[in-house]
């Protein structure tokens, strides 16, 4: 819609489209060196965790392109529910296999004779499973086993599971211990920065074809990156809603309050509704309940200080009778994310 008025090839901030440079600058860029080289130089599966927004699918399509033909195979499972039958159709499709969908064992076969020529050949298959917190346990388990190879622990199959935080939870399960013990390298795709926002609005723009001067101003930057916390796809939803308004007002250049105004929009706003007003509730009510133990205490003990009341003495109640107490088990908590977390 806005492409003509800003001398645009495509839009450069859509959810559907991605230009041909995908950003990887800034943080991002330390991101990728760290990835490449695990994937080129060290061995066992890899996790990836995100936010919701913070660029994983995008993180495939750029290992899609970067990763050379020649060294690696890359299948790109962006449906997280399949069956494990389907699995090995997706997987034998991925890898050019003729997929005989009336004999699953002889296709699971010809697809481990493949891994297996493929490690002779040097070649690395790369399976980047999509949102794989909603894979179901039989298809990882299928993917494990795969990538287990022939009881030597060695294969041509690198698992690469990526999907938001809850991802941690779900391989915390007992079920998953088999597949957790495989993964040996974690990785945390983080919020872009400020710096990184900035570079991310002008890469995006010149990657769609823009030549002219500055889009954003300073503060429309700053504004947008506090309103999307940093994560791509609030960021492209902003800038997007923001270039199609210069378009109706005829501006070239977008400032803070069409940021907010495209905010509104989109319904979009910097602190999530209802939690600064919760929050500033219970400080208060906790404040308040504290006032009020002091004045009490204060007033009880001015009250003995200058025999205000009288105290009567009583028998001393029996002590209660002791209550028997089990040992309560607590389960070890996983540690925390690095960049290499074993």
């Amino acid at each position: 819609m806005y492409c003509a008025h800003f001398g645009l090839k495509q839009r450069p901030f859509g959810i559907s489209t991605e230009p041909a440079k995908i950003f990887i600058a800034g943080s991002r860029a330390r991101f990728s060196k760290a990835l490449l080289y695990i994937l080129e130089h060290e061995t066992g599966f890899l996790k990836i965790t995100g936010e919701v927004g913070a660029g994983k699918t995008t993180l495939c399509r750029w290992l899609l392109r970067t990763l050379p033909s020649q060294q690696y195979r890359i299948v790109h499972l962006a449906d997280p529910t399949l069956s494990a039958q389907q699995l090995d159709f997706a997987l034998a499709e991925g890898l050019g296999l003729d997929a005989p969908r009336e004999d699953p064992d002889r296709l699971r076969m010809r697809l481990e004779a493949k891994l297996r020529s493929a490690r002779s050949q040097k070649i690395q298959v790369v399976v980047l499973v999509d949102e794989a917190h909603a894979m179901p346990l039989e298809t990882l388990e299928r993917l494990r086993l795969l990538g287990q190879g022939a009881g030597d622990g060695d294969s041509a199959l690198r698992l690469v599971l990526l999907g938001p935080p809850e991802l941690d939870q779900q391989l915390a399960r007992q079920d998953h211990a088999a597949l957790r013990d495989r993964i040996v390298h974690s990785l945390r795709l983080r919020r872009l920065s400020q710096d990184d926002i900035r570079d991310y609005l002008h890469t995006r723009l010149r990657a769609a074809g823009y030549e002219g001067p500055r889009v954003f101003s300073d503060n429309a930057i700053r504004l947008a990156g506090g309103l999307s916390r940093g994560l791509p796809r609030r960021l492209n939803l902003l800038a997007d809603k923001a270039m199609m308004m210069a378009v109706l007002e005829n501006k070239f250049e977008i400032r803070s309050r069409d940021i907010a105004a495209a905010a509104r929009e989109i319904k979009l706003e910097r602190v999530r509704a209802g939690n600064a007003p919760t929050r500033l509730l219970t400080m208060a009510a906790g404040l308040g309940f504290v006032a009020g133990v002091v004045l009490t205490l204060g007033l009880a003990l001015a009250a003995l200080r200058y025999d205000w009341i009288a105290i009567e003495s009583t028998a001393q109640a029996p002590a209660p009778p002791a209550v028997q107490t089990s040992p309560r088990d607590y389960a070890n908590s996983p540690s925390g994310l690095g960049l290499f977390n074993r």
